[in-house]
């Protein structure tokens, strides 16, 4: 079973990847968090195949996160979903993202992303 861990601040678009994403909940074990600072607690104490994450987040921000978990779990994919870049975010999170993939995305195209990281 894969496993995918979701990060984003704001928890209505949480719930929205939860219900976007329901009729895969028997082959993904899917966890949702609304922090940086959870996931890495999360990842610290489970392993994840993939982790998708929001850039602009309170804290510390999406290229910040994927950063450390490159650092500390590099075989988890690492697949960055966001409405917001600007080309300084982009240069930031192109060396430690797999997939960067833009708010709204279609299930399809965030189904295909994580299989292919998780593959």
């Amino acid at each position: 079973m894969t496993r995918v861990l979701f990060v984003d601040d704001e928890r209505m678009l949480l719930n929205a990847l939860k219900c976007m994403l329901r009729g895969i909940r028997r082959e993904w074990h899917m966890v949702f968090v609304d922090s940086g600072e959870a996931a890495l607690s999360e990842l610290g104490k489970n392993a994840y195949d993939v982790i998708v994450t929001d850039m602009r987040m309170p804290q510390m921000d999406g290229a910040e996160l994927l950063r450390r978990v490159a650092e500390q779990w590099p075989d988890t994919g690492r697949v960055l979903l966001s409405g917001y870049t600007d080309e300084d975010a982009r240069e930031r999170v192109a060396n430690v993202a797999h997939a960067c993939l833009d708010k709204p995305c279609p299930a399809t195209e965030l189904c295909a992303a994580i299989e292919q990281q998780a593959a």
